[in-house]
């Protein structure tokens, strides 16, 4: 299976997991029937949100440069443009 596909799949169904791990803690904590419900609804919590922080780091873009390269390279080719004898861009 693709790790993207997986990413995408537990950043959709992380966050019901995490809504039913709610209802269960607080119908546990309401009706007060069993103690194991209230830890497996607060497991349940834990799991969606490290499932959802995961996913979000493996898929969130990284730039290819940093940004003081990028900087370094506009500036460098403004010079050049400027050099050239067209005038700044965007000049009004």
């Amino acid at each position: 299976m693709n790790l993207r596909r997986l990413c995408l799949a537990a950043l959709v169904l992380a966050p019901w997991l995490a809504l039913a791990g709610v209802l269960v803690v607080a119908h546990e904590l309401v009706t007060w029937h069993r103690l194991w419900w209230v830890v497996a609804g607060c497991a349940a919590l834990v799991a969606a949100f490290e499932a959802g922080t995961v996913a979000y780091r493996t898929l969130k873009v990284r730039p290819a440069v940093s940004r003081t390269e990028a900087v370094r390279r506009l500036r460098k080719r403004r010079w050049r443009f400027l050099r050239s004898g067209l005038g700044a861009p965007f000049e009004v």
